[in-house]
Formats: structure tokens, C-alpha cells, sequence
């Protein structure tokens, strides 16, 4: 319970800060990046939330929160797999959740960057 609370208090702790940053921000773009920042600081709990983007992810932009979840899952898939969208949960419980801080990290700082 303590890590969803952590995680929760990560994920918005991040949009006030984009708030502040980065006001005419999108929806779209505020979830992403919020939830970029869960998995770049919530190793224990990064697999779960792998999962829990999965299953939320929907390619449709009209939807923030699950278009977010699907950028999250296609841009690490191409970073960790080599491919353009793995939606194998198997796979990503096998992946190190330190690895999937580090990419989540990259992610974020190129998104940064492109503000």
C-alpha cells in the first residue's frame, strides 16, 4: 500500500511541478511525463506498473491517461526490446526494474528537452 501511495504522491507531485514549468502543457503530456516519474523512482514497484500501463494502454490521443500508458510501453519497447511495442507481460516481469528506471529516466530528460 505504502508503494502506491509513493507513487501516487510521485505522479502528482509531477504535474505540479510541469504546472508551474510548463502551462500550456498537454494532458497527454503531462500523464507521460507524471508517469515517467513513477517508474524512474519507484524500483520496488516498477513491474506492477508495467502491467497496470499494459493493460490501460489505448493508442487513441483523444485519451490522455491511456494514451499515455501506450507512448510509455512503445517507447521502452523500442528501448529495452528492439521492437516497436512488446506486450508480453512475461517479458517485462523479466526485465530489471533498475533498467527500466534508467530508460524511463532517458524518456523523460528527451521529453524535457523537446520543451
Amino acid at each position: 500500500m505504502r508503494q502506491q501511495l509513493y507513487s501516487y504522491l510521485a505522479h502528482e507531485a509531477q504535474h505540479f511541478s510541469d504546472y508551474e514549468d510548463f502551462p500550456c502543457l498537454l494532458s497527454s503530456d503531462l500523464e507521460y511525463r507524471a508517469k515517467l516519474v513513477e517508474l524512474i523512482y519507484h524500483l520496488l514497484n516498477n513491474r506492477v506498473l508495467m502491467k497496470k500501463f499494459l493493460s490501460d494502454s489505448d493508442s487513441n490521443k483523444e485519451n490522455p491517461h491511456p494514451y499515455s500508458s501506450f507512448v510509455i510501453c512503445r517507447n521502452l519497447s523500442k528501448a529495452i526490446f528492439n521492437q516497436n511495442y512488446e506486450n508480453n507481460l512475461e517479458k517485462w516481469k523479466k526485465t530489471d526494474s533498475h533498467l527500466l528506471s534508467k530508460y524511463a529516466k532517458e524518456l523523460f530528460q528527451k521529453h524535457t528537452d523537446l520543451l
